[in-house]
C-alpha cells in the first residue's frame, strides 16, 4: 500500500504543472518546520473547470537545508526558474512555537504563477485582478505542534500571500483602506494539520488568496500530498476563468547530504486529577526495548534518533498509557502525559 501511494504521485507529476516545491510546506503555505538534508521535490496541478489545456512538462525543485538555512531552486513548466530562501529564527521550545522568516519567488519575472510566467496565455485561470506581483514574496511564519495529532501554523506575507477575492480580501491589511496597495501590502495565511498515528495527515489552510484542503502521507524518506486548491473559486461568477485546482506533491530525501541530529524529548508525568508530578517508568519500544526511570519530580529528558516512537508509561496504582511520538532531527519536544488512578 505504501509503494502504491508513492508511485501514483511520481507518475502524475510528470503530466501536470508546478505549484509549491518545499518539503516542509503544508499544501501551498510554508511552515516553520526544518529538517536538514538534500531533497528532490516533484509537483503538479491541473484546473477542474477551466477550458485551458494542461501541458506535459516536468516540474521539479532541488531543496537543501543545513543548520537553520533552507534554499529551494524551483523549475516551473520547463522554462522559468525561481529561488526560495528561509531561515529558522526560533526552534519550538516548551510553550513557544518555531518561527521562520523567508522570501519566495526570487526570480526575473514580476508575476510567477504555479505554471511559470505563462507567456503563451494558456493558463488564464491564474489571472487575478488585481494581482499583487509574486516576485520577492517575503514572509514570517510560526508553527506550534501541540501533540502528535495536532499542529497549527500562521504567518504574515506579501506578494503571493495577498488576495482580493470575495472572501480572501478580508485576510490582507488592505481591508482597512479604500484602495488596494498590492505592491506593499501584507496578508495573513495559516493552516491546521491533523495527523493519524502511523497514518495520513489532513490539512486545512489558506494561502492568503484561497482556501485549500489536502491529505499528506509520510513513509520514511518520502512525503506525498494531494490537495484541492483555490476553493474560493468554487463560487466564481459565470464566465470567469478562475477555477479550483487539484494539486499533487512528492518529495524524496537523498543520501548525498545526510545530516541527522538527535531529537530531545522533555517528558512530564502527572496525575490526571491533581496535576501533581508522578514517579514511574517509561518503556520505549522501537525495534528494541529501553526502560527509563522517571523520578518523583515527574520530569525526564532523553535524546533519541529521529523516527516514530511508541511510549508506554506506568506508575504504581495508576493505569498505564500508550503514546506515539514522532521525533524530528534536532527537535526539542515537550510531552505531557497524565495518568488516571486505578
Amino acid at each position: 500500500m505504501r509503494r502504491l501511494f508513492i508511485l501514483i504521485p511520481i507518475i502524475s507529476v510528470f503530466l501536470l504543472n508546478a505549484q509549491n516545491l518545499r518539503r516542509e510546506s503544508y499544501i501551498d503555505i510554508p511552515t516553520a518546520h526544518y529538517n536538514e538534508g538534500l531533497y528532490v521535490n516533484l509537483n503538479g496541478n491541473f484546473p477542474l473547470k477551466s477550458g485551458s489545456e494542461v501541458g506535459m512538462d516536468l516540474n521539479m525543485g532541488i531543496e537543501a537545508s543545513f543548520n537553520q538555512y533552507n534554499a529551494t531552486l524551483m523549475w516551473y513548466n520547463g522554462s522559468d526558474f525561481s529561488l526560495n530562501l528561509s531561515y529558522q529564527i526560533l526552534k519550538q521550545r516548551d510553550n513557544y512555537p518555531a518561527v521562520t522568516a523567508g522570501m519566495d519567488n526570487l526570480t526575473y519575472r514580476k508575476y510567477i504563477s504555479p505554471v511559470g510566467h505563462d507567456v503563451s496565455g494558456i493558463y488564464v485561470d491564474e489571472r487575478y485582478n488585481p494581482r499583487p506581483p509574486e516576485v520577492a514574496s517575503v514572509y514570517i511564519v510560526a508553527t506550534r505542534t501541540f501533540s502528535e495529532s495536532f499542529e497549527f501554523t500562521m504567518g504574515l506575507g506579501r506578494g503571493r500571500f495577498i488576495g482580493y477575492g470575495p472572501r480572501s480580501h478580508l485576510l490582507n491589511l488592505d481591508v482597512f483602506f479604500d484602495d488596494p496597495h498590492e505592491n506593499i501590502m501584507f496578508g495573513i495565511f495559516g493552516g491546521v494539520k491533523f495527523s493519524v498515528p502511523e497514518g495520513p495527515s489532513f490539512i486545512i489552510e489558506t494561502d492568503g488568496r484561497d482556501a485549500n484542503l489536502g491529505v499528506q502521507y509520510e513513509a520514511g524518506k518520502f512525503i506525498g500530498t494531494i490537495g484541492l486548491l483555490k476553493l474560493e473559486q468554487m463560487g466564481a461568477q459565470e464566465g470567469s476563468f478562475l477555477t479550483p485546482r487539484i494539486n499533487l506533491d512528492f518529495s524524496v530525501k537523498t543520501d548525498l547530504f545526510e545530516v541527522v541530529k538527535k531529537g530531545e524529548v522533555k517528558l512530564f508525568l502527572l496525575d490526571e486529577e491533581t496535576g501533581k508530578p508522578l514517579s514511574g517508568i517509561l518503556f520505549l519500544k522501537n525495534g528494541k526495548k529501553d526502560v527509563f526511570d522517571i523520578p518523583s519530580t515527574g520530569k525526564l529528558d532523553i535524546t533519541l534518533e529521529p523516527k516514530i516512537y511508541h511510549f508506554l508509561l506506568s506508575s504504581p496504582n495508576y493505569r498505564m498509557k500508550k503514546a506515539i511520538i514522532p521525533i524530528r532531527s534536532g527537535e526539542i519536544r515537550k510531552v505531557v502525559v497524565k495518568l488516571r488512578k486505578k
